[in-house]
């Protein structure tokens, strides 16, 4: 009888770990950002409530982690951050004591970023540092491609160059320019910025299997200007 009842037991413990295991996993399979899959992309603002020169770098690190760190150095000195399953990477341009910190730590800093709290607690200064950048990229396909939100300019990734293009000459007084290429070139139109809207587009060969020679919207960006 008692073997009976602790079989018994064993079985609901076993179903309630299931069961619980089922509940808290999240809905998405994990990846941190399924609340913004459909969240605007806006220009001098960024994605949802996470704002351009607002969204601190340790806030952002607590909820998110630092996904793919990397540090860019030169005359400026940037952390950024890749999350490859939503195609959204971000960064953060330091400045004063933290840029030298990172600086200093070379790739220590970046093993280092994986404690969120650590870091902020160890290196204060740069616990405030703001976010500066946003860029979402495209899947290799439509159906691998995360973000289905749209940006101020009403494009989309994945977008007919030629329909935003269209969509672009609705913007009063964009495109502004294109890095100094012409538009008549293909390199032109790799990257393209539009000065009257702020916002950062990229455009690239359609790589599907039913692209073809087409070219769309790969990715866009915004910046804090």
């Amino acid at each position: 009888m008692n073997r009976a009842r602790l079989n018994v037991w064993i079985l609901l413990l076993a179903v309630a770990a299931i069961a619980f295991a089922l509940v808290s996993r999240p809905r998405d399979g994990g990846n941190p950002f399924g609340a913004y899959a459909n969240a605007p992309l806006v220009t001098d603002e960024g994605l949802a409530d996470l704002r351009l020169g607002e969204t601190t770098l340790s806030s952002f690190l607590e909820r998110f982690g630092p996904g793919l760190p990397a540090a860019l150095y030169g005359d400026d000195t940037a952390l950024e951050f890749v999350f490859a399953r939503a195609g959204m990477s971000f960064r953060f341009w330091l400045e004063g004591a933290c840029a030298g910190t990172v600086q200093a730590l070379h790739g220590s800093a970046l093993r280092a970023l994986h404690d969120a709290r650590r870091f902020s607690r160890d290196h204060p200064e740069c616990a405030l540092q703001r976010l500066s950048a946003i860029e979402i990229a495209a899947g290799t396909s439509d159906r691998a491609t995360f973000w289905r939100g749209a940006s101020t300019a009403g494009l989309r990734l994945g977008m007919p160059r030629e329909a935003a293009l269209e969509q672009l000459a609705t913007v009063p007084g964009a495109p502004g320019g294109s890095l100094g290429l012409g538009l008549e070139t293909e390199e032109a139109m790799l990257v393209r910025f539009v000065d009257a809207d702020g916002l950062l587009i990229w455009f690239g060969p359609d790589r599907s299997a039913s692209g073809g020679a087409a070219w769309i919207v790969t990715r866009l960006g915004v910046v804090v200007r």
